[in-house]
């Protein structure tokens, strides 16, 4: 009896060793990275918020702050609930699954890419990146929207604009993905689609009554700029996934063309009115990082100067012709500065991007 029972347990601990081997840990250094970019990304909402509200008339701070809090709470929620399975489930090349992570079902202790990170980590991570992409469009049409219409628009256009195109380009099977193009930190995804948007918006809702002749809160809006900029690190270096010598070269990518853009935009601004201006500063530090989000992952920091200086002289003449030459009321130039600039960062990328910086260029 007593050799059956050492047999029994014998046979119990190899099978327990065999398991044991099955079982893969995540990596603690990239998982930590996911979730500490997660939150820099994060308060990137709060500093669109105080960027925004600091050019809007003092009636308008607080309905404007919250419009774009309020993104946090509403898109969080449909992430969990059905956006993340829309955006990153495998449907067709269109859209994903709508029941693959419904409600993030069957999402426990998953390990996912190559960085072996928590599927959880990664979840948190682009959730961050769902929710300030609408938040970007309230300046387009701030000043004139409905909160309870902006929360309805909020909704849909999470589900119906970003959500697809988030899966075309970063999703499996999406068909812009597949097609080769590039897209590291969402120069497409985020600020183009929240551009056009915004593009839109300011179209449908109409002019301000007034004109914008008000003072501004300068303090706010570099607060609100220096929020962005810092958390535009975890946007972009974050979207390496892992820690090591892309994030690296995202980070510096990221800060040489904000840099870049301030100093390119006050010039410009010089040049046409002869002073300069700190909102205008700011603005095109602002600008520089949209053009660089598509390629910060991709191009040498030398290109990142060049990215940067390319859509401040172009999105500061946007802006002053969408201003000064049409009707269109977009009113914090959200189309001229996320719009464009994504666009025109997107193109940039394709033209510049180094298998020398990214190897993985052309492989997937």
């Amino acid at each position: 009896m007593r050799y059956i029972i050492c047999l029994i347990s014998i046979l119990f601990s190899v099978n327990a060793n065999a398991n044991s081997q099955e079982i893969v840990e995540p990596n603690a250094v990239n998982t930590l990275w996911m979730l500490v970019s997660a939150a820099l990304v994060m308060i990137m909402t709060p500093g669109v918020a105080f960027f925004y509200a600091g050019m809007v008339s003092h009636r308008s701070v607080i309905s404007t702050l919250l419009q774009n809090f309020i993104a946090l709470s509403v898109v969080g929620v449909l992430w969990v609930v059905v956006g993340y399975s829309l955006s990153f489930g495998e449907g067709n090349a269109f859209l994903g699954s709508a029941t693959k992570y419904l409600m993030l079902y069957g999402v426990h202790n998953e390990i996912i890419l190559d960085a072996k990170v928590t599927h959880l980590s990664f979840i948190a991570f682009q959730m961050m990146f769902a929710c300030i992409t609408p938040a970007l469009m309230t300046g387009a049409m701030a000043e004139r929207v409905n909160f309870k219409a902006w929360i309805l628009v909020l909704m849909i256009w999470s589900l119906v604009v970003y959500a697809p195109v988030a899966h075309w380009v970063w999703g499996p099977g999406g068909w812009i993905g597949a097609h080769g193009a590039l897209d590291f930190a969402g120069g497409l995804v985020v600020h183009t689609t929240a551009g056009v948007g915004g593009l839109v918006s300011a179209l449908v809702v109409g002019s301000r009554a007034e004109s914008n002749t008000y003072s501004k809160d300068v303090s706010m809006v570099m607060l609100g700029g220096t929020l962005l900029w810092f958390g535009w690190f975890g946007f972009n270096a974050g979207s390496a996934i892992v820690v090591g010598q892309l994030a690296s070269y995202s980070f510096m990518t990221t800060f040489v063309a904000a840099a870049i853009g301030m100093i390119v935009w006050m010039l410009v601004d010089w040049l046409r009115n002869s002073k300069f201006s700190a909102i205008g500063g700011m603005t095109g530090a602002i600008v520089g990082l949209v053009a660089i989000t598509p390629a910060a992952g991709y191009v040498s920091i030398s290109s990142s100067i060049f990215i940067g200086t390319a859509a401040a002289i172009v999105c500061n003449l946007s802006s002053h012709i969408i201003k000064n030459k049409t009707k269109l009321d977009d009113t914090l130039d959200v189309f001229a500065c996320h719009g464009i600039g994504g666009i025109v960062g997107s193109i940039m990328t394709g033209l510049l991007a180094s298998k020398v910086i990214n190897p993985s260029i052309g492989t997937e």
